[in-house]
Parts: C-alpha cells; structure tokens; sequence
C-alpha cells in the first residue's frame, strides 16, 4: 500500500486542515513547536488503524 496524500485537521497542535503530498522520500522542516511531530503520531495513529482493521 502507498499513501500518496493525507489531510490532518484538530488533532493536538495542529488545529487548522493540512493536506499533506507524499512522495518517495520526505523531510519535515519547521520551527519548534509548529507540529511536525505531530503529523507524525497521527500518520503513525491512522496506519495502526488500518492495520487492525485489516486483520
């Protein structure tokens, strides 16, 4: 499976909608506290999801 896109809204930090592009390779580059991490977890949180969903 290949996510190509992903779109985060009011999850922790990150309270406006984001639509976030994937590619094959992906640097997340900000200040600190401006939510990187974040989309992290809730990427992490959504393919967990899809993965018990699988089973």
């Amino acid at each position: 499976m290949k996510i190509s896109s992903f779109s985060v809204k009011n999850y922790r930090s990150i309270v406006e909608e984001r639509k976030i592009n994937l590619k094959d390779y992906n640097v997340l580059i900000g200040k600190n506290n401006e939510g990187k991490s974040n989309i992290l977890r809730v990427l992490s949180v959504c393919m967990s999801c899809i993965d018990d969903y699988r089973i």
